[in-house]
């Protein structure tokens, strides 16, 4: 049987408001009886049931955080940043992956929200733009919205977000390429639903007008094989790019198994540079040219804006709607940094 408050009483000796004042975090309490409490709690195995507590109170503890496949460094460092950043706080993050292994659907975005919405969070962090029915309830449960990754959804004035100046950091990497004199390049991309891709393409094409060089997209799933095989079907029909550029670092491993199958290496045969750090890129052989976002950082900065946005909405002293509380300093830019390593040509 699941122990109660009633046997936490029992088996520390203290009455049940005691053990209540202790186990919500309440004042009032010794510290003597405080440690009995706590280590009777621990020897039973009592948890708080901390969405009735908060019902109770009118209050959310509960910050949702919505990745795009886990597969992806990236959102694993970003998420590491959210809960560096709640540390200390009040507030814990559930994490739900709305895309494992980067395949994407309708459905699984309204489960997903379904859940967020039953969990009633106080705010979330999401990195796909989401739908607008989804949006819709979203605001109406009142639940704080800060985009990360991806911009605000258009028209939105009223909305919170981090992004990635990705057209800047595409035309960096792209320059950094004309440098090298490459001229005939490849890029393997995810599906257009990461909003990300159409800015790191453009930024891709305009750099490849400024260095005289050609620029071919290949399309691509947001996952390690159809990345393979889009960049195999390429190969194979005797095309022969001087430089890769790999969306993502999913793509990439798709992108560096497709050439180890057609006998082409990096840099010897041919540039290839990545967007998106991981922890190994400097260990790889040859080690890796990417486009570091920092996305730890961006998941500190997500999950301190969302809790500037909390602050806000309950130091009001009237009853506000959710739009009401975002304002235009509340989306925010970040910049990227072009890593040179060996795999674009550079010797470090």
């Amino acid at each position: 049987m699941k122990p109660t408050m009633a046997d936490v009483s029992r088996h520390s000796g203290l009455s049940i408001w005691t053990v209540s004042q202790v186990l919500n975090g309440k004042s009032g309490v010794s510290e003597r009886s405080r440690v009995a409490v706590q280590e009777a709690a621990a020897h039973l195995g009592y948890v708080v049931n901390s969405a009735a507590r908060d019902l109770k109170r009118n209050r959310r503890s509960g910050i949702s955080v919505i990745t795009a496949s886990t597969e992806n460094s990236y959102y694993v460092d970003l998420v590491q940043g959210v809960h560096a950043e709640l540390r200390g706080s009040t507030y814990t993050a559930m994490v739900s992956d709305i895309a494992s292994k980067g395949h994407y659907s309708q459905e699984i975005e309204d489960q997903t929200i379904e859940s967020v919405l039953g969990a009633r969070p106080a705010g979330l962090i999401t990195t796909l733009p989401l739908s607008k029915k989804n949006l819709d309830l979203l605001e109406r449960w009142e639940v704080l919205v800060v985009f990360v990754d991806s911009p605000p959804p258009e028209g939105a004035n009223r909305a919170a977000s981090v992004t990635t100046d990705n057209l800047k950091a595409s035309g960096d990497l792209g320059d950094h390429l004309g440098l090298h004199g490459y001229r005939n390049w490849v890029s393997v991309m995810y599906p257009s639903r990461w909003p990300t891709r159409a800015p790191r393409v453009k930024g891709l094409q305009d750099a490849a007008r400024r260095n005289g060089a050609s620029l071919t997209v290949l399309d691509a799933g947001n996952d390690m094989t159809s990345a393979a095989d889009a960049l195999s079907e390429y190969l194979a029909s005797g095309s022969r790019p001087d430089a890769i550029i790999a969306g993502n670092n999913p793509l990439l491993r798709g992108v560096m198994g497709a050439l180890a199958t057609h006998s082409l290496h990096a840099p010897q045969d041919l540039g290839l540079v990545s967007f998106d750090e991981f922890a190994w890129a400097p260990l790889t052989t040859p080690t890796m040219t990417l486009i570091d976002e920092g996305a730890a950082r961006i998941g500190r900065q997500a999950a301190a804006l969302l809790l500037d946005l909390i602050e806000r909405r309950e130091s009001s002293n009237e009853a506000i709607a959710v739009t009401d509380i975002y304002k235009p300093h509340d989306q925010i830019v970040m910049p990227a940094k072009l890593t040179i390593r060996e795999s674009c040509g550079c010797h470090t």
